[in-house]
């Protein structure tokens, strides 16, 4: 793909006012003094294409300031670019001018930030749409990168030149194992890796160094410690102490055998005992017997009259209540009787009086004497009904409480009766109960009873005859058997202790051993991987310098450790970059844009800055637009 720059239009725009420059995709020089808007002319093909300086910044001065050097505002700033791709025009606008609002309840306008516009072929078209649309031309750090002879070197990482070199050289076709696999040195390490890369397997290489050396820098400490808690037991003191617990052990069983036989001797007086015990409790239990045995009738007799004693006892309380109920219901309705006694004496007393109005209530006058006679007679037969019914129906309710009090009274002189009864039969049978007397037994006269009793004297004979031994002596001679024993084994607790120490330190020692061994391997293995590093710088560096005629770039340092360190800069005859006049800078710039646009196909306008400085222009096939100082006061530019 080849791109030229056909025609720019610039307004407004830092210090230009309003310029059109037609380069008609030919090489140009644009000679001018300091300040007098040539750097302008490149921020400006670059800020329509991608919002940024040619410093690569986005946020920086684009708008124009007066002489006094104040701000110049409601302006609209306009870059128009007309771009030759692949011989098609394609047409670039971008405008941007400042938002003034003036708000509610205030007479000034408020700046409220810009508001930018674009066009493709005088297409309006969105922010959005037209990033993307120069994105699918050329992404913009590619097109930075082929335009600006200072932007590779100067404005990209390490990392990143990096990242452009590789895929330049196509050393991403590279892998570690392939160089691995053609060195039979790095065999070893080839088969250590196990997917990992050679830098991180060295991150582990060092990792596990470090460890092991810290490991093993602690075991002499820890030997010293254990060999300053190891106690030291001689063989003479081991040999006693095993003395020692032998013949204790000969004693302890002797005493504790005598000790067995005198608690064996304990328990079978204690069961003579018991047995006595349990004998003595028998022959109570028979006694109790023979008893119940002789006074069997008079027993059973006396329970019968107990138990009719106790029902009579209950009968005669349930009476007494019952009269005392009958006495108070019978109290309350000689009450109730008396009340309708007064009430029929009452109504039978009362005498018709004349109570009628006799005024017509319509007319106001008074009836005739008919009228009024037989009003009268109305009233009085009316007042001699309603008494009558009255009388008879406190007379029928007096009959039914007089019936309830005669009844009542009859119950309760049946109930007095029958309480006397109870009463006579409970004195009765107390005085029979009295009269029942219990025998006298003789227990001598049973067999049963002899026979236990001779038992029980039997028993009392051997009981007497037990004599009370006591194993405390012998407890105390084992105590202190038992402590001669474990003072004994004190002393092979330390002679294990000190075996377990020594063996310990054994270990460690292995260990140190061990150790040493995998540092030695692990040593081995970063040597193998620094000098496998050495051979893939050499292998790198001469792949991707092969693509470059001026420039070399040096892309690993050697390290005072040994260690290789990462970077990228480019050199001339050896001399970096950052060392370099301005003259070969540019050159550089140029021979890194010469193979870029190999590499991307793509040919783009270079803008080449301070060109005064540079006798010597290395050949390039691509359009050059030339930044050069002069005495101009403006702008003035030359078609080549």
């Amino acid at each position: 793909m080849q791109i030229k720059i056909v025609k720019m239009a610039i307004k407004n725009f830092k210090g230009i006012k309003d310029l059109e420059i037609n380069f008609d995709g030919k090489n140009m020089n644009i000679y001018g003094d300091n300040a007098t808007g040539k750097t302008t002319i490149f921020d400006a093909f670059l800020w329509v294409l991608f919002d940024k300086n040619s410093a690569g910044k986005s946020e920086f001065g684009w708008k124009p300031f007066s002489l006094d050097g104040t701000q110049i505002h409601f302006l609209e700033s306009t870059v128009e670019l007309v771009l030759e791709i692949d011989e098609n025009r394609k047409s670039f606008k971008k405008t941007a001018v400042e938002k003034w609002v003036k708000k509610r309840g205030n007479t000034e306008q408020v700046y409220e930030g810009n508001e930018t516009n674009y066009w493709i072929d005088e297409v309006p078209t969105k922010a959005s749409e037209f990033s993307r649309y120069i994105d699918n031309i050329m992404q913009e750090q590619k097109f930075k990168m082929i335009t600006n002879p200072l932007f590779f070197n100067a404005q990209m990482t390490a990392d990143e030149q990096r990242t452009v070199l590789s895929s330049i050289a196509e050393l991403n076709n590279i892998s570690d194992e392939q160089i691995m696999k053609e060195n039979e040195e790095f065999t070893a390490l080839c088969e250590k890796l196990n997917g990992r890369s050679v830098n991180d397997y060295m991150k582990i290489v060092k990792e596990t160094i470090k460890k092991l050396n810290e490991e093993i820098k602690s075991i002499p400490v820890r030997i010293d410690e254990l060999n300053e808690t190891m106690i030291i037991v001689d063989e003479r003191e081991l040999k006693a102490a095993n003395d020692t617990i032998n013949a204790c052990e000969i004693q302890k069983n002797l005493v504790t055998k005598i000790i067995g036989d005198i608690k064996e001797r304990r328990l079978k007086n204690e069961e003579i005992i018991a047995s006595l015990a349990q004998k003595q409790r028998e022959i109570e239990d028979l006694k109790a017997l023979i008893y119940d045995e002789a006074n069997n009738e008079i027993l059973e007799k006396r329970k019968q009259l107990v138990s009719e004693i106790s029902k009579l006892d209950v009968e005669i309380q349930e009476r007494t209540i019952k009269i005392q109920m009958l006495k108070d219901s019978l109290q309350e309705k000689e009450r109730k009787l008396q009340e309708y006694r007064d009430e029929f004496d009452a109504e039978s007393k009362k005498v018709f009086k004349d109570e009628n109005n006799y005024i017509c209530p319509v007319c106001n006058r008074e009836y005739e004497e008919s009228t009024k006679s037989q009003m009268l007679l109305e009233s009085k037969n009316k007042f001699e009904a309603q008494k009558a019914d009255k009388l008879g129906w406190i007379n029928g309710k007096g009959r039914l409480v007089a019936d309830f009090v005669k009844t009542s009274k009859a119950n309760i002189e049946t109930e007095e009766k029958e309480f006397n009864d109870a009463q006579e039969k409970l004195q009765s049978l107390k005085i029979e109960l009295e009269n029942l007397k219990i025998q006298d037994v003789n227990y001598e006269n049973d067999r049963r009873y002899i026979e236990l009793n001779h038992e029980i004297e039997e028993l009392k004979v051997k009981v007497d005859s037990i004599v009370v031994e006591s194993v405390s002596q012998e407890e105390e001679r084992l105590k202190e058997i038992d402590g001669k024993i474990n003072d004994a084994k004190q002393v092979l607790m330390k002679k294990e202790s000190q075996i377990t120490v020594e063996n310990r330190i054994e270990k460690l020692k292995n260990d140190e051993r061990n150790l040493a061994i995998q540092i030695q391997e692990q040593e081995y293995l970063r040597d193998c991987i620094e000098e496998f590093t050495k051979n893939k710088i050499t292998l790198l560096e001469t792949k991707i310098n092969e693509n470059f005629e001026l420039v070399k770039f040096k892309l690993f340092e050697n390290q005072i450790n040994g260690g290789v360190k990462d970077v990228c800069y480019a050199t001339v005859d050896g001399v970096p970059y950052s060392d370099l006049n301005s003259a070969m800078k540019i050159n550089a710039g140029l021979d890194v844009i010469r193979t870029l646009m190999r590499f991307y196909n793509v040919q783009a306008p270079i803008f080449i800055d301070n060109k005064e400085t540079i006798n010597n222009l290395i050949d390039i096939d691509t359009q050059i637009i030339s930044l050069i100082v002069s005495n101009d006061k403006k702008l003035r530019m030359e078609v080549m």
